[in-house]
């Protein structure tokens, strides 16, 4: 679709994350601390949020034809 992006402000969480001190929940990483979105697919192998220009992200990138 002509004029789609990706979001570039939202992490992939499984990227964004690690494992907690109890080993059984995600921790956001400090250097990620200020984030607001994430992405996230069924098998945390990759997600991208794909936004139209009018989405409202300041971080809006065009994608190549």
């Amino acid at each position: 679709m002509p004029g789609i992006g990706i979001c570039s402000a939202a992490l992939t969480y499984w990227d964004a994350t690690d494992w907690g001190a109890d080993g059984m929940a995600r921790a956001l990483k400090p250097q990620h601390k200020d984030k607001k979105a994430f992405v996230q697919d069924g098998s945390d192998y990759m997600a991208t949020l794909k936004t139209l220009p009018d989405f409202g992200c300041v971080m809006h990138a065009q994608l190549a034809e």
